[in-house]
C-alpha cells in the first residue's frame, strides 16, 4: 500500500477495524510519513457531513420502479406494491451516522421522486380497484 492508501484508512476509521488504523499509522511512521492530525480530523468532518445529507438515487432504477408501478396496473399488482415499497425506501428511508443521529438516505431530490412514486402507485392500486370492482 503507498502512503495515500494508508492514510485513507487512518480518514476513513469507520470502515476499518482498530487494527488496522494502528498498523497504518505504524507504517507511516516507520516510512518517516508525518501524520497531520488536524487534516485528518478535517477530511472526517467533510465525509460526517456529506454522509448526513444523503447520497443521490440512480435515476434508472428509480425510473424502473417507477414504470414497474405502472406495468402493474396492465399485468399484475405485485409489481405496483414491490415499486411502492420501493418508493417508501427512497422517501423514507433513514440510517444511523457514527454519532447515532438518524440522516435520510438519499437527497431531496431523490426522496421527492419516492414521494411522486408513492403518489402514482395509489392512484394506481385504486384505479386498478375501480376498474376491476366498482365497476
Amino acid at each position: 500500500m503507498d502512503d495515500f492508501e494508508l492514510k485513507n484508512i487512518l480518514v476513513n476509521n469507520g470502515d476499518w477495524s482498530i487494527e488496522a488504523e494502528i498498523a497504518a499509522k505504524k507504517i507511516l511512521e516507520k516510512r518517516g510519513v508525518e501524520i497531520d492530525m488536524d487534516d485528518i480530523l478535517e477530511k472526517q468532518a467533510l465525509l460526517e457531513a456529506k454522509d448526513k445529507s444523503g447520497k443521490r438515487a440512480h435515476f434508472g432504477i428509480q425510473l424502473a420502479y417507477f414504470v414497474a408501478i405502472i406495468v402493474g396496473f396492465f399485468f399484475n399488482l405485485i409489481f405496483t406494491i414491490a415499486g411502492i415499497a420501493m418508493a417508501f425506501y427512497y422517501a423514507f428511508g433513514k440510517r444511523v451516522s457514527k454519532d447515532g443521529e438518524r440522516h435520510y438516505i438519499y437527497d431531496r431530490v431523490s426522496r421527492n421522486g419516492g414521494m411522486y412514486m408513492i403518489l402514482v402507485g395509489i392512484l394506481v392500486i385504486l384505479s386498478f380497484i375501480y376498474i376491476r370492482y366498482v365497476q
